[in-house]
C-alpha cells in the first residue's frame, strides 16, 4: 500500500524507472523483476549511511515490483 501524501518527484522518477525497466526488459538486458532486484540491494547498502535516501529507494523499489506483477504473463 502506497501513501496517499507521496511526493510526486518520487512518483514522477518511479514512473520513469519504470519505463526505463521495461525498455531494459524489452531489449532482453534485464527483466523488471531483476532491475527491481540491483535497485534493493542498492537501497539496502545506502540504508547504512542515509536511511531517508533509502525509503526512497524502497518506494521505487516497490513500483518497480508492482509494475512487474502486472506485467507477467497469466499463469
Amino acid at each position: 500500500m502506497e501513501p496517499e501524501d507521496k511526493d510526486p518527484v518520487v512518483s514522477a522518477i518511479g514512473g520513469t524507472l519504470g519505463i526505463i525497466g521495461a525498455l531494459l526488459a524489452r531489449a532482453g538486458v534485464a527483466s523488471l523483476e531483476e532491475f527491481a532486484g540491483a535497485l534493493s540491494v542498492y537501497a539496502r547498502v545506502t540504508r547504512e549511511t542515509d536511511p531517508d535516501q533509502a525509503e526512497i529507494l524502497d518506494q521505487w523499489v516497490s513500483m518497480l515490483r508492482t509494475l512487474a506483477a502486472r506485467s507477467a504473463p497469466p499463469n
